[in-house]
């Protein structure tokens, strides 16, 4: 009850006209209205329910109340912190610089000006939290994600994503020469990378977690290309029709021409999308050239030219026989793999990770 006292005293003297030269405004109690003085001091809501205005140009806000909305002017290079759940914050950035934004709670947002987002376009992201559902502003920094069952799109040429949830799955858009290190289990992640740009490091700890490339950053991609399933169903070819000399008769019936799992190439649709290769005991032969390989069925031998982008093997048993860019990610979660590679060009080796049990992968 005094800190309240003390907080109204506080908005009383600023009324007025009596300022400190570094307010620090400290609000801890609950269903608080008012508007205080924060000329770069760091300010502190601990509050519930609180509808707080920070006046000047603040260095700090530690909000670590449940559904508090603030409003403040923040100092570039300044700092906020939503440790409290279902919070909302605005913040008006005074100055040319970046604010390191940091959200903990479940539900809560930060907003540059009229523009809801995570983060700042220069800032920091790190996120906290399950079921979120959001798009975020790396720019240009590193992006962390920490819960489960998030669904989080981070933008703005991202230096690094560290993941240490279960079954998240993640958009982002990296820089050249971009980390990605993932902890957790059964989560998603799909890259965007800048034309021309080397591929991202990539270290997956979890079970049962994949990394694919998505596209480009710029130009855009359209549309992701479908999956490919085997094995393919059945064609109908016509028999050719007979020379116009030749009286017609009633058309011949079609005949079914049955395309049999062979090591024959199969056809794969054109594009940059991922080749997903499912199904059990299947033989193929496919051209990856440029594209990201995903193998998901058991038992099976798999043949794959032309230099693949990145390889990731979650079937048991599979052989497999690939042709792979220089220094692209290859990895095996399977068990009783067995892979050989070889690389399509000159350039150093793929980064190969192994997870499976009785699992193998060497450079033919």
């Amino acid at each position: 009850m005094r800190r309240l006292f003390a907080a109204i005293g506080l908005a009383v003297t600023l009324a007025m006209g009596v300022a400190p030269a570094r307010a620090q405004p400290d609000v801890r109690a609950d269903g608080v209205e008012q508007t205080l003085a924060c000329q770069g001091g760091d300010a502190t809501v601990q509050g519930n329910g609180d509808r707080v205005v920070l006046s000047g140009a603040c260095r700090s806000l530690e909000l670590r109340g449940d559904g508090d909305h603030v409003e403040l002017g923040i100092q570039p290079g300044g700092r906020i912190l939503v440790e409290g759940n279902g919070d909302q914050v605005r913040y008006h950035l005074l100055g040319e610089g970046a604010v390191t934004v940091t959200i903990r709670g479940e539900g809560s947002t930060v907003g540059n000006g009229a523009l809801p987002a995570s983060a700042p376009a220069s800032g920091t992201a790190d996120i906290r939290g399950n079921g979120l559902d959001r798009v975020v502003q790396c720019g240009e920094a590193g992006a962390s994600l920490q819960g489960n069952a998030n669904h989080i799109v981070f933008r703005g040429a991202c230096r690094s994503l560290d993941l240490r949830g279960e079954d998240d799955r993640v958009e982002v858009e990296l820089a050249p020469d971009a980390r990605i290190h993932l902890e957790g289990n059964r989560d998603r992640v799909d890259f965007r990378l800048p034309a021309g740009a080397a591929p991202p490091q990539v270290l997956i700890r979890g079970e049962g977690s994949t990394v694919t490339q998505a596209g480009l950053v710029a130009p855009p991609v359209a549309t992701r290309e479908p999956v490919v399933h085997a094995p393919p169903p059945p064609r109908v070819v016509e028999a050719p029709r007979p020379p116009p000399h030749v009286a017609e008769t009633a058309p011949p019936a079609p005949r079914v021409v049955e395309s049999a799992p062979s090591r024959a190439q199969e056809p794969v649709p054109a594009g940059t999308g991922p080749i997903v290769l499912s199904g059990a005991g299947q033989t193929r032969d496919v051209d990856c050239t440029g594209r990201d390989v995903q193998i998901e069925g058991d038992g099976g031998r798999f043949t794959l030219r032309g230099g693949c982008h990145s390889l990731a093997i979650q079937g048991n048993k599979a052989q497999v026989k690939a042709e792979l860019m220089p220094g692209v990610p290859l990895t095996v979660q399977g068990d009783d793999d067995e892979v050989t590679y070889t690389l399509s060009r000159p350039g150093p080796d793929p980064a190969v990770w192994v997870k499976g049990l009785g699992s193998n992968a060497q450079k033919g």
